[in-house]
């Protein structure tokens, strides 16, 4: 009997540790990235090819924001979003650009239809006719979106989602997913 207690002990430890074991588990891609807030949180993340891709630098002294957004009021409104990795300590220097007209309330911006978008990837690094691919470029494929979800001129913070692809000849397709931004000016 006392071997049937023992036994049923042994086992019962043994699921305890397995069980403690799968509780950690590794970070999604996904769970990488900023939360999509409204508040002027200053955060920008996305998706690049499913790996997760946070504005960021390693610079010490004298450093320019890895995340900007500049907007311009007249002629309907003009947003523009750049964002960078800039990190020397890994060899990566890579930009994320958008553009887009008639930003003038939260909405759905769809690609070639109510707004005037302009999508670009850029691999500083990368020495080759694929380290830069723009929207604007004639033989580029394109689709995305961008959905402001706020547009708040008096306290100068504008948020939102995005996702878009481009497409070049003879390179990779470069895929932005589960995009979200949020910036006080």
């Amino acid at each position: 009997m006392k071997q049937v207690k023992l036994l049923l002990l042994i086992i019962a430890c043994i699921n305890i540790f397995a069980a403690c074991k799968k509780d950690k588990t590794e970070p999604t891609e996904l769970s990488k990235l900023p939360a999509a807030t409204q508040t002027g949180a200053n955060t920008f993340g996305c998706l690049v090819n499913g790996k997760a891709w946070v504005a960021q630098t390693d610079c010490k002294f004298l450093c320019n924001s890895p995340f900007k957004v500049f907007y311009d009021g007249s002629l309907g409104g003009n947003l523009s979003i750049f964002a960078k990795i800039e990190l020397g300590t890994n060899n990566v220097n890579q930009q994320i650009a958008i553009s887009f007209d008639s930003t003038n309330y939260k909405t759905i911006y769809n690609y070639g239809n109510n707004a005037n978008i302009k999508f670009a990837f850029q691999d500083f690094l990368n020495q080759s006719l694929c380290s830069d691919v723009r929207s604007t470029d004639t033989n580029v494929l394109v689709n995305g979106k961008i959905i402001l979800t706020r547009y708040d001129l008096p306290n100068g913070i504008f948020s939102g989602t995005f996702e878009f692809t481009l497409t070049k000849p003879s390179c990779e397709t470069i895929s932005v997913t589960d995009g979200r931004f949020d910036k006080k000016l």
